[in-house]
Order: C-alpha cells, then structure tokens, then sequence
C-alpha cells in the first residue's frame, strides 16, 4: 500500500503547470522535441497565460488557478512505495489561427495597439468595453466623404438590376469548379474547397490516429472505412489525407444532428477543434433569433463539399450507397448534387458509383428548377 510522504504547497511564486493540448495528445515529432514555453501576465486581471509553438503553430491557453480547493500531482517511488503530492495549475493550449492574428502591428497606432490587448488578454468586461468604444468611434466627416467618392465611382450595369435565377443562386452554393481544366486533378482544388489552415490544425489529431488503433475514435461507417483504408496505405500525403477525411467526418456531423442540437450554443460537430467547429457552423449554416438554421440550401451545400472532397482524397471514385448512407439521404439526392457539380456517375460490379472524369457530364436543369408545389 502506497504512502504519502511529502506534501508541498507552494503559497507565493509560480506553481507548475499541468498542460493539455486541446487536439489531443502530443504527436511524434512535438513529443521527441524539447517545447518551450512562456508565461505571460495580465496585470488588470492577474491571469497568467501560456504560449509555445510547434509545428509552425502558435498555441496559447490562459492557466486555470484555484482559491477554495488544491489540484495535486501524485508522483510515486516504485521502489520505496512513497507518494509525493505537489501543487500544480492547469492550462489548456487550443491552436491560433493566421486570422486571429494583425500581421500588420507596425502601422496601428499606440490606441489600436491597446484595444488589440484589451482584446486578446482582457477580462469579459475589458473586451466588451473595448467592442463597445470601437464601434462608437465613427469620423463622421471621414465616413461622409468616403460616401462621396464610393457614389461617384459607382456604375450600374443593367445585368446587375436583373433577378438572379434559380442557378445562378444555387452555383454560389456548390464548389468552385474549374470546368475548362484539361485534367482532372484541376477540376476541383483543395485550398478553393476549404481554408487548409483549418484542416491542418487537426494535424496532431490525425497523427495520433495514424499510430494508434481505431478503436479509441468514434468516425460514420464512410469515413471509418477510408480512414482504415489510408492507416495500411503507403502514400506519401498520409498525415494531409487523414486530416481532410476528419473534416469530412466533421461535416457528417453537422449534417446529420438535429435541428435541436444544431441550435444549442455549445454545438460542436468536430469533437478534437473548437476552430473546425466555429469554422463549419460559418460556412455552413445561417445565424437566426434562434441560433444556427440549417436551410435546405445549406444542406445542399454540405453534401456538395462532401462528396467534392471525398471524391479528392478516395481517388476520385466512392460508392453511392455508401456515402448515402452516411448522410442519410436517399441516393437519388446524391446523384441529383453529383450532376450539378460535375460529378460522372458509373457502375463498377453492379454498384453505382461517382466517378470524377472528363468530360464533364450535361448539368440537368431539373436539379435548379427545385420541386413543384402541389397543386399547380
């Protein structure tokens, strides 16, 4: 039976800090190398918070502090059985994002300078105050005279003053597609299709996987099947694959929750990147009184992504029925998108599968007419 010998509490100073990374675990390459951290201040708040990069990626969290109670390490002696409790902090590190950052710092002036701190390391309060004095501080002469120019400038065509149609609304929902591209891997480009920042902060995640067995995650049978597909594959974009395939998964997620868990504040369709999940609910999905709305049209849009990017990582050919079932909707909404976004449709051993191929197939206009109301 193990015994505590020592107990060290630590009333002034720095304690040690106990450090999670909010993607998981540390990957190979971060747990081989010695990372180095730094501890910042925030004397209006005296709130301590941790930064340290890795990877090329910045990660920072503020340090969690208790007054009522004591967070512990146990570090035990195999050989004389003893225990050690030593008063440690916590601090969880979450990835920053290129445009949570001011590359341009050196032209703001020493007020911008503070609003951008008050901003980033201030209490509730302080963050609120400083969004509240920004948007009040308004030149009105300045913004008169910007109208001016801005109405001046201002031609209207007459293509502008007619109704978009039905199609046109619609191909601002799907992927961009490069429909004059000569081979088929420029038809559809990644970096156009997803921001690769955002998937590539699910890098340690997908490392994690890559080295440890499946049965620790929870995927939809589609993406499972890949992901096991790729884990005894060979190729060289393994770690990239990977990391696009849990996108996927994440936007299976989206499209398959309720309408009740999509409208609840804490709705996070990726469970390992608040980003990726602040990321997806902005692209595809609209704000309301009530919260996040998922109109058909998103819906569309979703499965458009899906099916587009899944095609780009399962060498642009996947099986109807099964991507189907994983979005849970019928094959023929499957096949209806496919043709609107330039997606071939085949059979291979008596399966329906998409194909993308050249040439493109003809769009059928029935897909942008949407259904027709009953009774007319």
């Amino acid at each position: 039976m193990s015994r505590i010998s020592e107990v060290h509490i630590k009333r002034d100073g720095i304690l040690p800090v106990l450090i999670n990374f909010e993607n998981g675990t540390l990957s190979t390459n971060m747990a081989h190398s010695k990372l180095q951290c730094e501890m910042l201040s925030d004397t209006s708040t005296t709130v301590d918070h941790i930064i340290t990069e890795s990877n090329n990626m910045l990660y920072k969290g503020a340090v969690e502090t208790f007054m009522s109670t004591f967070t512990m390490l146990a570090i035990k002696n195999k050989k004389t059985n003893k225990i050690r409790l030593i008063e440690i902090n916590k601090c969880n590190l979450a990835p920053i994002l290129k445009d949570s950052l001011d590359m341009n710092l050196e032209h703001k002036s020493k007020k911008e300078m503070l609003s951008i701190l008050n901003k980033t390391f201030g209490s509730k309060r302080t963050k609120r105050r400083t969004e509240i004095r920004e948007h009040m501080a308004i030149n009105v002469e300045e913004v008169k005279e910007q109208l001016e120019k801005t109405i001046q400038k201002t031609v209207v065509a007459n293509e502008d003053l007619k109704e978009p149609s039905v199609g046109d609304s619609l191909d601002k929902l799907m992927p961009p597609i490069h429909r004059d591209a000569t081979s088929v891997d420029r038809l559809y480009v990644l970096e156009e299709l997803v921001d690769l920042e955002i998937v590539q902060s699910l890098s340690s995640v997908a490392d994690e996987f890559l080295n440890t067995k499946i049965e620790k995650y929870s995927f939809s049978a589609f993406v499972e099947d890949k992901l096991l597909s790729l884990k005894n594959s060979d190729v060289t974009t393994k770690n990239m694959d990977c990391c696009v395939l849990l996108y996927i998964d994440s936007l299976i997620n989206y499209l398959t929750a309720n309408y009740r868990e999509l409208a609840k504040k804490n709705f996070a369709p990726c469970p390992h990147s608040s980003a990726v999940s602040k990321y997806i609910l902005n692209t595809f999905s609209m704000p309301s009184a009530n919260g996040r709305t998922r109109p058909n049209s998103m819906r569309d849009k979703t499965i458009a992504y899906i099916i587009v990017l899944s095609l780009l990582t399962c060498g642009h050919i996947v099986l109807v029925e099964n991507i189907a079932k994983s979005l849970k909707v019928s094959r023929k909404k499957v096949d209806d998108i496919a043709n609107a976004i330039g997606v071939s449709q085949s059979k291979i051993d008596g399966e329906s599968v998409l194909v993308l191929k050249l040439p493109l197939p003809k769009v059928n206009a029935s897909f942008f007419r949407g259904k027709k109301k009953k009774g007319k």
